[in-house]
C-alpha cells in the first residue's frame, strides 16, 4: 500500500512537473503582453466576455504560432518521459512483492519500452478511427439534402469513432496490465489483453467505466467550484483556491489510475494463471 502511494504521488508530482514546464512559456507570453501594468494584473483575462483575451491573442498572434509548435515538440518529449512514473505505478499495482526503492525503478525502467511501444500502437488506432469518423462525418454532410438530417447521421460515424477509440485505450492498459505481470513483450501483452478481454470482460469494463465515471464526475465538480470562486473577481486567494483545486484533480485522476491498473492486473494475472493451467 505504501509503495502503491507513493507510485501516485510519484505520478502526481511528475505531471505537475510537466504542466508546469508546458506553461512556461505562455506565461511568460501573458506577462510580456503588458498586463503586468494594471492593477488587476491578468484577471483581466478572466473578465466576462473575454475581450482583453481575444485582445492579447490577436496581438501575439505572430509568435504565438512558433511557440505552439515548439509546445507541440515539448508535449512529445514530455509524455515520453511521463512513461517512467506510469510504469512505476503499473510495477507497483501489478505485484505486492516486497522491493527496495532501486528495486522498483530498475523493473518499471525495463517495462518502459514495451509500454511506448503499447501507446505509440494505441495512438496511432486511436487517430486512424478519429479520421475515419470525421471522413464518414463529411460524407453524410454532403450526400444527404437535408442539412438538419446530414448533421444528425454525422454524429454516427463520430460515435462509433469515439468508442473505437475508447476500446484501443482500454486494450492498450490492459495489455500493459499483462506486461507489468510478467509477458515479455508488447506483441505478447496485446494477445493476452485480448484473452483476458474476451475471458472476463465484464470484470475489465465494469472496472474501467467506474474510474472513468469517478474522474469525470471529479472532474465537474471543481468545473463548477472553479466558476463559484471567479478567478476574475478581485482576491488574490481566489487563485490560490482554483490552483489547489485544479491539482486536486490531477491527484484525484492519478488515484484512479492506480485503481484501474491494480484491477486490470489482478484480472490479467488471474488469466494469465488459468491459461498456465489450461496448458498442463
Amino acid at each position: 500500500m505504501k509503495r502503491r502511494a507513493f507510485a501516485v504521488l510519484f505520478e502526481f508530482a511528475c505531471r505537475c512537473a510537466a504542466g508546469l514546464v508546458l506553461a512556461a512559456p505562455f506565461t511568460a507570453a501573458v506577462a510580456a503582453s503588458g498586463l503586468g501594468a494594471f492593477a488587476e494584473g491578468d484577471r483581466l483575462l478572466f473578465e466576462p466576455g473575454g475581450l482583453l483575451l481575444v485582445e492579447v491573442a490577436r496581438a501575439s498572434w505572430l509568435w504565438l504560432t512558433p511557440l505552439a509548435n515548439a509546445s507541440l515538440v515539448t508535449f512529445a518529449v514530455l509524455s515520453v518521459a511521463l512513461t517512467l512514473p506510469a510504469s512505476l505505478l503499473w510495477v507497483t499495482s501489478a505485484d505486492d512483492t516486497p522491493a527496495t526503492a532501486p528495486a522498483l525503478f530498475g523493473r518499471a525502467v525495463a517495462l518502459v519500452p514495451s509500454l511506448l511501444a503499447l501507446a505509440g500502437l494505441a495512438l496511432l488506432g486511436q487517430i486512424l478511427a478519429i479520421c475515419l469518423g470525421v471522413a464518414g462525418a463529411g460524407f453524410f454532410r454532403s450526400a444527404l439534402e437535408s442539412p438538419v438530417a446530414g448533421d444528425r447521421w454525422a454524429l454516427v460515424p463520430l460515435g462509433c469513432a469515439g468508442l473505437v477509440a475508447l476500446a484501443f485505450g482500454v486494450l492498450r492498459d490492459v495489455a500493459s496490465a499483462a506486461v507489468a505481470c510478467g509477458v515479455p513483450n508488447a506483441r505478447s501483452g496485446l494477445r493476452a489483453a485480448l484473452t483476458a478481454l474476451l475471458g472476463a470482460p465484464r470484470a475489465l469494463l465494469t472496472r474501467w467505466v467506474a474510474a472513468a465515471v469517478a474522474g469525470l464526475a471529479v472532474v465537474a465538480a471543481v468545473a463548477g467550484g472553479v466558476g463559484i470562486i471567479d478567478v476574475g473577481r478581485p482576491g488574490s486567494l481566489r487563485v490560490v483556491a482554483v490552483a489547489v483545486l485544479h491539482q486536486s484533480v490531477v491527484l484525484a485522476l492519478s488515484v484512479f489510475r492506480a485503481g484501474w491498473f491494480t484491477a486490470a492486473a489482478r484480472v490479467v494475472r488471474g488469466q494469465l494463471g488459468a491459461g498456465s493451467e489450461a496448458r498442463l
